[in-house]
């Protein structure tokens, strides 16, 4: 089985697609904007039920919030 590793998060362009800023986004998913602004810049990793969250608000995938690499055949 195939292993893949998470490497950039791409809040960033999700933002930029929906018009919306990092303050916007933390407000609707009750996260404080200082935690949304360090992982939209990947100061911090995003955790699993803040990712949930903004995968619902946007109707996404928790996967389509990452870019995948692969590590291991």
């Amino acid at each position: 089985m195939a292993a893949y590793k998470a490497t950039n998060i791409r809040l960033g362009q999700l933002l930029d697609s929906h018009n919306m800023t990092a303050p916007d986004l933390a407000e609707r998913v009750h996260v404080s904007r200082r935690s949304m602004y360090n992982y939209v810049k990947g100061y911090r990793p995003l955790p699993i039920d803040v990712a949930y969250s903004i995968a619902q608000y946007f109707g996404v995938t928790i996967e389509s919030l990452y870019d995948w690499v692969l590590v291991e055949a």
